[in-house]
């Protein structure tokens, strides 16, 4: 439903576009919150920036929090190596 929402969805399901905006909004904070975990210390308090944080948080969303933890990106960005996990970042976009 809404944005490609599962987790909640049945057959038929309907919601309306402040319903769907209000899903997203939560959804995405509950996998920036999940994919947090996986950061260093170290990175949270200074590797990422609002935008960083949006594409890490982006990427969370749409290959799940394990992968992008998992993740060249993840590995390269808590080494310090931030071009390196920049770089990585693309190598999502299929």
């Amino acid at each position: 439903i809404c944005y490609g929402h599962t987790r909640t969805a049945r057959p038929g399901m309907v919601l309306s576009d402040a319903e769907c905006e209000a899903l997203l909004r939560a959804e995405v904070r509950d996998y920036r919150a999940r994919l947090l975990s996986h950061f260093s210390a170290e990175t949270r308090a200074r590797r990422l920036p609002s935008p960083r944080d949006a594409a890490f948080t982006s990427l969370a969303f749409n290959v799940g929090v394990a992968s992008a933890g998992r993740s060249t990106a993840t590995r390269r960005l808590n080494a310090g190596d931030v071009p390196g996990a920049c770089e990585a970042l693309t190598w999502w976009n299929k």
